[in-house]
């Protein structure tokens, strides 16, 4: 290249260049100073050791369950030394994303690609595929029995990916002690997630969908419906009421909570002229609690903790006219018995996870405020005729609801920003790893590390492989991420470029640099796709 100069160091030279600054005459760093260098926004401090987390592909995962090596995601295994922060300084966290919030999308991660653990099939035999579904996995770790409830049905729930569209969908397997899937039940199911359809992006609705049969599962063919699945969610059954390890009890300011999100929901549901489907929908194990992605100090974490419809058009099946869809009832009706049926819930959730109570609203009286009191009793009692009056009551929980929803707001947008350069920067390192070292082969006959690519090779190095005067390799984050944006904008600013046995100088600009990974990468992709082409059409002259 015509702007880049070679220069030949001496052959006895016994210094190891290692800050290999921004210019030739730039000074080497004292022992002190090695591991730490000055990026865009100060100087940065090297994790002391990284250590990939990989989830597990087998064994059966509870939605609360952690990742078998979670102590690497522990806010005590920042990606850098602690120490006190300085003026002028940067670390590491400070570009990437919380430690808090990675665990967390890394925990939901590790519960979507979960697979079913063949030890445990003895419980409950699964197949290979179900439908259009695959990877399928029970959501809880207890034998999957039927347990009928008052409505006369039960649920046994699994987890699966498409193999359409590879999402993961949450299969509730509908089964009915008198009612076989007959076309005119398919017909209905059918019916209902055409009708619960609008509800799709509802943050307090489990998306319906679809619904197909199958004998795949079971001893008898049954109905399926498809849900949207939200990993570490959990029943608020099992959050609230039955003593095991995810339960939590229940305080008042849950219950507030958990009251506002029913009646926004219940204002939409009744506002599209249906009905929820009163006490057989809002069972505790009917609605389920996904975990807040983010705690915030300072404020009441219950408000960021999400309460979802997690069984809307079961009922359209078997009682269509407690939804209003399908006369009966009139539609007023089953309105009403949805402000009932959250009064009730609301008391069982106060009583806690003793469910021996014959009233418990009685109970709630003396384990919950005058004001929650008097809540509940007004839905109970069909005091409170509509979601006008639910939300009036509901007014000063729902400003803090909204202050909560708003910091969590400004928190993620804050995190998006912090992960904004990492797509950018990676698709740069990915073109460095593929022109450097390639192998040729057949691809290139005359692909050699000569040229443009020997300069690519010792901005590798630079970048990656410097050492200290010690002889210790520099792992200089700072370092890192300064070279690779100034690489990927093409800054003028010249480098030294060292090669490792120390008998040759290159000195070369950003701009230089970046043209060389592009006809470099460019010559690749070109060669390949002449290679392929070869292939095919020798392919189809042998055809």
């Amino acid at each position: 290249m015509s702007s880049s100069t070679p220069v030949t160091a001496p052959c006895g030279s016994q210094e190891r260049h290692a800050s290999r600054g921004t210019s030739p005459d730039a000074h080497k760093p004292s022992a002190s100073q090695a591991n730490t260098s000055f990026g865009p926004t100060g100087p940065f401090v090297p994790r002391s050791s990284a250590v990939p987390f990989v989830p597990s592909s087998a064994g059966l995962v509870s939605q609360n369950q952690a990742p078998g090596n979670a102590q690497l995601l522990s806010s005590s295994c920042d990606p850098v030394f602690r120490s006190a922060h300085q003026p002028g300084r940067s670390t590491i966290p400070s570009r990437a994303m919380s430690q808090q919030l990675r665990a967390t999308l890394q925990r939901w991660n590790f519960l979507t690609l979960a697979q079913n653990d063949p030890a445990r099939e003895q419980n409950f035999r699964l197949p290979r595929v179900l439908n259009q579904y695959h990877s399928l996995i029970p959501l809880d770790d207890k034998p999957m029995r039927k347990v009928a409830d008052s409505a006369g049905f039960s649920f046994r729930v699994i987890k699966g990916i498409s193999n359409v569209d590879g999402m993961p969908y949450a299969l509730r397997r509908f089964s009915h002690s008198h009612i076989m899937p007959t076309p005119e039940l398919t017909l209905l199911a059918r019916g209902a997630v055409d009708r619960w359809s609008q509800f799709t992006s509802h943050p307090h609705v489990t998306a319906l969908r679809g619904t197909f049969v199958s004998a795949d599962v079971g001893e008898a063919p049954a109905l399926f419906f498809a849900y949207d699945y939200h990993a570490g969610s959990v029943s608020l059954r099992e959050y609230h009421c039955d003593h095991g390890t995810n339960f939590v009890p229940a305080r008042e300011a849950d219950l507030w909570s958990y009251a506002s999100q029913l009646c926004c929901v219940i204002k939409a549901v009744h506002g599209a002229g249906l009905a929820v489907g009163g006490a057989a929908a809002l069972k505790p194990r009917r609605l389920i609690i996904s975990p807040a992605v983010a705690a915030f100090s300072g404020s009441d974490v219950s408000h960021g903790n999400r309460l979802r419809l997690a069984a809307l058009g079961t009922l359209d099946v078997l009682h269509p006219d407690a939804i209003g869809a399908m006369g009966g009832r009139s539609l007023s009706v089953a309105q009403r018995d949805d402000f009932r049926a959250v009064g009730h819930l609301l008391a069982t959730l106060a009583c806690g996870p003793a469910q021996t109570f014959s009233d418990p609203i009685s109970v709630a009286q003396k384990r919950c405020s005058a004001s929650l009191y008097r809540l509940i009793v007004g839905l109970a009692s069909d005091g409170i005729p509509d979601c006008t009056v639910f939300s009036q009551l509901l007014a000063p929980i729902t400003f803090d609801a909204l202050q909560v929803e708003r910091m969590m707001n400004d928190c993620l947008q804050a995190e998006l920003g912090r992960e904004l350069e990492n797509g950018r920067l990676l698709r740069l390192l990915i073109k460095l790893a593929f022109v450097n070292d390639q192998p040729g082969g057949d691809l290139h006959k005359d692909w050699a590390e000569t040229g443009d690519r020997y300069i690519i090779k010792l901005f590798r190095d630079f970048v990656f492989h410097q050492h200290n005067n010690d002889g210790a390799p520099v792992l200089d984050w700072g370092h890192v991420f300064e070279c690779l944006n100034k690489l990927e904008v093409g800054v003028a600013e010249k480098v030294l470029l060292l090669s490792q046995d120390e008998m040759s100088m290159l000195v070369a600009s950003y701009g230089d640099i970046k043209h060389c990974i592009q006809a470099a990468y460019s010559d690749l992709m070109k060669g390949s796709r002449c290679l392929n082409s070869k292939v095919q059409t020798t392919w189809q002259c042998g055809q």
